[in-house]
């Protein structure tokens, strides 16, 4: 398997406090501006070993954030000035179908306050020299198709979030898009977010060691 060379050297602390948002204690770390040709090269190394597709397989969505500052404006629900964006929000209408954005692992699927109802899956054909795996989530659904059985969800508790492991298509329906968790339902979307990460033990906590490898996707494909 190809591997993709150790980033740790290239990603810089996330500009705005975030602490103030989720109000509790969450490193998030973001590939650093000053190494732009770097992770444009990191990227051309990643697309050589899969292919992304978007999320939303029709023409009706738009992009209505890209990664980064929102601009000089606030977070639109915690009113926290400059926040930074982590993610891509495609915005279209409630129901419309989420897949994929190429194939992986089911890691989770479930509710959080701030994410709303969520999927994360990994992606292990993308790893890095130091152990660090691709992983995707998808943000404020109206609901979840994918989801683990009671016996699976015990099997992956003994396992340590290893076994079994139920892949995901990108041709596989995961969820719908909504507005459930932190989003204002005047523009539905469905955040998502492409990071790297060594282990889910605590899928629900996992964002603690975020390494976001995007700048800005206009289309991922």
């Amino acid at each position: 398997m190809k591997k993709l060379p150790s980033f740790r050297d290239h990603i810089e602390e996330r500009p705005d406090d975030y602490t103030e948002v989720v109000q509790r204690k969450i490193q998030h770390m973001i590939a650093s501006p000053r190494d732009h040709e770097w992770w444009s090269l990191f990227l051309s190394q990643m697309k050589e070993i899969v292919i992304f597709d978007t999320p939303l397989q029709n023409d009706s969505w738009s992009i209505s954030s890209h990664f980064g500052y929102y601009g000089r404006r606030f977070h639109p629900i915690e009113g926290v000035p400059l926040y930074f964006h982590t993610g891509i929000d495609f915005q279209a209408p409630v129901r419309t179908p989420i897949f994929p954005v190429t194939d992986g692992i089911l890691e989770y699927s479930g509710y959080g306050l701030h994410n709303g109802n969520y999927i994360l899956i990994s992606h292990p054909d993308v790893v890095t020299e130091d152990g660090y795996r691709l992983t995707s989530s998808y943000m404020h659904l109206r609901s979840y198709d994918v989801s683990f059985t009671s016996y699976q969800k015990m099997l992956r508790e003994i396992s340590l979030n290893t076994y079994p492991a139920v892949p995901m298509y990108r041709d596989t329906k995961i969820g719908e898009l909504g507005s459930s968790g932190m989003h204002t339902s005047v523009y539905p979307h469905v955040h998502i977010q492409l990071f790297l990460i060594k282990k889910i033990q605590q899928p629900r906590l996992c964002h603690a060691k975020i390494f976001n490898t995007f700048t800005k996707i206009t289309k991922m494909n």
